[in-house]
């Protein structure tokens, strides 16, 4: 009935073996391999590294048979084979080539001077990999034109003893073959987000000479007759704007809410059908039709708008996307023309028309929709749990919430820096890092409160991501190997994720089922009040003290942190950073080509790695310094009421949340507070489970869940700055008043039946970049459905077979929602749409299912009528796909098309 698991995606990428390449190349492999090298006399192993070695081609760069025969020339089989190696990095580095052979090498000297020589401060593993005996032999024993072929034109994996794949030459999997789209291309929701009131007059330019600017990019155009009729055009913009009765207009659609203070925040928000109608009217009365040439681009434009207004806070439009069946010829001023239709012109001329239209809704998207709508309304995301969903306040509104709230929180937690270096122009401690430790406000609702962010000050957003990546992400790398070194001491698992949260009682249960089989389960779920703002800040420094175990001098305790990437596929980009942290005592096992342990990135069982050839060295003493100026230095600005001067405000205890070290000092804050107060948990019949502030306590002996429950009604003492939300507890099967179901992180636990199931799961993220086309989109959301799917772990020792067949369900819905309200769009701008593509997206989401660790054979039967009742209950209103439904149903059933 259900296909087979091995029917995927076909795989374009276009792999193969070296082996498969060097014989399209016309070398004679069995030539090759009948040589008895000097270098490498093991043809066993030889053949072993060609049947391994994946390459794929490099489609973003050919190198010419000049270029080849150049590079030919300077070489000769007789020099020394890491002479040749050496040229190669040369050459990529004089023509800036972006190779992961190149990485981390500079030139040691002025490149133009006889005697400068490349130079890596890093070893570099993959070089170090191209100059073994295997790679020399091949060079040997093959012309010097196809190895020169093979290493500056391809990609190359090699495959390690651990399963995984290195790539050791080439450019990072399929990276450069996206589209590089400018800021003018490119229309992000997030200009859009919190911005303070301004006066609607200053929504466009006082003059009808800066609105052509702003339009045309360009101060020559102020002067050009070709502009003559945009001019007509701004200036009657203009006149409309001045007449334009913004307030009324905004005050006959959004009517004042209740009283603040009375129901919760997000009731006080405006919601998005009034935002649009509200930008709908004003973008009728300020911009005439001829700005737009034609009832249907003004038709087509707005639609936009309305589309651009629904995003997330981190989605974004692409030009490609709006222009899509906008007709230049019928925008007169665009083509100098004052009245009658405009006759077909070159091409050059209609690559200029399209330019100054890019121009146009460049400023219309970029600058005058966010002005217009932060000049009314305060845009902030929500902290509902729904990344995406931003909540829109009239700024009298917010300002109404907000100030009050945030002068109280003032009075309670700051206090004012007069020491703050970073506004002290004296001071010789700029760019040492601590500048970043200085931050603004931002206010996000919650339902009757706020959370505070203290969001990093960037004056040079350059250097700003040069100190993340050079120091921050190593040195929170460091610390989280080291709490995972503590693990082992602990009592108490430590969660970072749901998946986490689910394994681990998972694992619980299953201890249950074989030695207490039967027995009642005592929950008790509590979390922490204001938990970034109660810590203690001496004990946070006392805990990292106690996680490295520094004795003697900090300086003497060195740490060689090394970053690498790691993808799904060969073609994949590398999206994800790893770091391999070795101190004195194991720097020499520091290879990854060494390395027996396996690695996998997003559920995928044989990542891709790749050596950035980046390697940071850390002393006991920087890494306290970092971590004490964070918690003892970090300053908040604030203007004062007049707005004409700022002053640095800093924490009487606690940490501002926003800084990227704060959330793992907190996590490892609260494990230290874990192993103090919940050791007298036995772990034959408890478990502790924390996911940030949220804490799941779960046992077979009534007496330790009471005990747990005294202790957090009790509250503990103060030396780690958590107290306990007790108004929030939830407590099963301990008195009358207990709960049946526990809620934890997004996930629901049933303490009867021993089962997990996702509680709600939200609407999928989907940014204009899935978008682009049907592939992007269908490759998004089944790597979606299939991350959603390995979170569950699914298990026939924990769960019931209808609750694994729910949560299929409950993934396969939210999948096909997004499928649903995406199709449409997708459909009509992709010219490479084909209905197949949908069929086989559609039967590619049973194939996912079943293609799982766990053995679901068992339940073919109930997957395919989830599959046949979802897909009939989404899709009934897409016609055009019936077929595709059909096809897909049928297949279900019958295994036949």
């Amino acid at each position: 009935m259900i296909p087979s698991t091995s029917m995927k995606y076909v795989n374009t990428s276009k792999d193969e073996t070296l082996r498969q390449y060097l014989t399209r190349q016309n070398v004679d492999i069995d030539s090759l391999l009948s040589i008895e090298s000097d270098f490498y006399s093991d043809t066993k192993l030889f053949t072993r590294f060609l049947d391994s070695t994946l390459i794929t081609p490099i489609s973003e760069y050919n190198t010419n048979s000049e270029t080849l025969d150049k590079i030919k020339g300077s070489l000769d089989q007789n020099l020394p084979y890491s002479h040749v190696i050496n040229t190669l990095i040369r050459h990529l580095l004089d023509e800036k080539i972006y190779n992961v052979l190149a990485f981390g090498y500079s030139y040691r000297s002025d490149k133009y001077y006889v005697n400068s020589e490349v130079h890596n401060p890093n070893v570099s593993f993959n070089v170090n990999q191209l100059k073994s005996h295997l790679w020399e032999t091949l060079y040997r024993k093959i012309p010097i034109h196809k190895y020169l072929r093979l290493v500056l034109t391809t990609n190359c994996f090699i495959r390690l003893e651990t399963g995984n794949y290195a790539q050791i030459f080439g450019s990072i999997g399929a990276n450069l073959n996206r589209e590089t789209l400018g800021n003018d291309k490119i229309f992000m929701k997030s200009k859009v987000l919190y911005r303070e009131e301004s006066y609607y007059k200053f929504i466009l330019p006082n003059c009808v000479d800066n609105l052509m600017l702003k339009l045309t990019k360009s101060r020559t155009s102020l002067k050009r007759k070709k502009f003559r009729n945009l001019k007509l055009v701004c200036q009657e913009i203009l006149e409309n704007h001045a007449k334009c009765p913004y307030s009324e207009i905004f005050k006959s659609l959004v009517s004042d809410p209740f009283p603040v203070g009375e129901g919760n925040f997000f009731e006080l928000s405006t919601p998005l059908a009034l935002i649009i109608r509200f930008v709908s009217v004003i973008l009728g009365k300020v911009f005439p039709l001829k700005l737009w040439g034609s009832t249907r681009n003004r038709s087509l434009i707005f639609h936009k708008v309305v589309e651009y207004i629904r995003l997330g806070k981190n989605e974004y439009l692409q030009i490609h996307a709006i222009l899509s069946g906008i007709k230049t010829t019928d925008i007169l001023w665009i083509n100098n023309v004052s009245s009658g239709k405009v006759k077909s012109n070159s091409l050059q001329h209609n690559e200029k028309s399209k330019t100054h239209l890019i121009q146009l809704l460049s400023w219309f998207f970029n600058e005058y929709i966010p002005n217009l709508v932060g000049c009314f309304w305060y845009v902030t995301e929500s902290s509902k749990g729904v990344t995406s969903e931003l909540l829109y306040y009239p700024q009298k509104i917010w300002r109404k919430m907000s100030v009050p709230w945030f002068e109280n929180y003032k009075r309670n937690y700051l206090r004012k820096s007069y020491n703050c270096f970073v506004h002290d122009p004296n001071n010789n401690q700029r760019h040492t890092g601590k500048e970043y430790f200085h931050g603004k406000p931002r206010l996000i609702p919650k339902q009757h409160d706020f959370r505070l962010l203290c969001i990093p000050v960037k004056s040079d957003i350059r250097k700003y991501n040069s100190y993340l990546y050079n120091y921050i992400y190593p040195l929170r790398a460091l610390l989280r190997k080291k709490v995972h070194e503590k693990s082992s001491e602990y009592k108490h698992p430590c969660c970072y994720s749901t998946s986490d949260v689910i394994m681990n009682l998972q694992g619980f249960i299953k201890r249950l089922n074989l030695n207490n089989e039967g027995k009642k389960l005592y929950v008790v779920k509590f979390d922490m009040k204001q938990c970034y703002d109660m810590l203690n800040k001496r004990q946070i420094i006392n805990t990292i003290d106690k996680l490295f175990e520094f004795q003697g001098s900090r300086g003497e305790y060195k740490y060689f942190i090394r970053e690498f990437g790691k993808a799904r596929s060969t073609t994949s980009k590398f999206r994800n950073t790893f770091y391999e942290i070795k101190d004195k005592l194991n720097i020499n096992k520091f290879d990854i080509y060494e390395t027996k342990e396996k690695l996998t990135v997003d559920n995928a069982s044989e990542p891709v790695l790749v050596d950035r050839c980046i390697t940071k060295v850390f002393s006991g003493s920087e890494i306290y310094n970092i971590i004490y100026d964070q918690v003892f230095h970090s300053t908040l600005v604030l203007k004062n009421d007049n707005n004409s001067e700022e002053y640095c405000f800093e924490r009487q205890r606690g940490l501002f949340q926003g800084f990227p070290l704060s959330g793992t000092l907190c996590d490892i804050t609260y494990n230290d507070l874990v192993q103090t107060y919940f050791n007298f948990l036995k772990k034959e019949s408890s478990i502790l489970l924390r996911l940030a502030d949220d804490f799941l306590v779960i046992s077979t002996d009534r007496d330790q869940c009471e005990q747990v429950n005294i202790l957090i009604q009790e509250g503990f003492d103060a030396s780690h700055g958590a107290f306990v939300n007790t108004e929030k507890t939830v407590t099963i099967n301990l008195d009358i008043n207990s709960q049946s179901i526990v809620q934890f992180v997004g996930l629901q636990f049933n303490p009867s039946t021993l089962e997990i199931i996702r509680s709600n799961i939200s609407k999928i993220p989907i940014s204009q970049v899935h978008l682009r086309n049907s592939k992007s989109l269908f490759s998004y959301l089944t790597l979606y459905y299939q991350r959603n799917l390995n979170e569950f772990n699914f298990d026939f020792e924990t769960e019931s077979a209808c609750c694994i067949l729910d949560n299929i369900e409950s993934v396969l819905q939210a999948v096909l929602d997004s499928f649903c309200t995406n199709i449409k769009a997708v459909s009509k701008t992709d010219g490479n749409f084909e209905q197949d593509q949908s069929l086989l997206f559609l039967l590619n989401l049973l194939v996912v299912t079943l293609d799982n660790d766990l053995e679901l054979t068992s339940l073919e039967v109930d997957i395919a009528n989830i599959f046949e009742f979802c897909l009939k209950s989404k899709l009934k209103n897409f016609p055009f796909l019936q077929g595709v439904i059909d096809l897909a149903i049928s297949f279900i059933k019958t295994e036949k098309l």
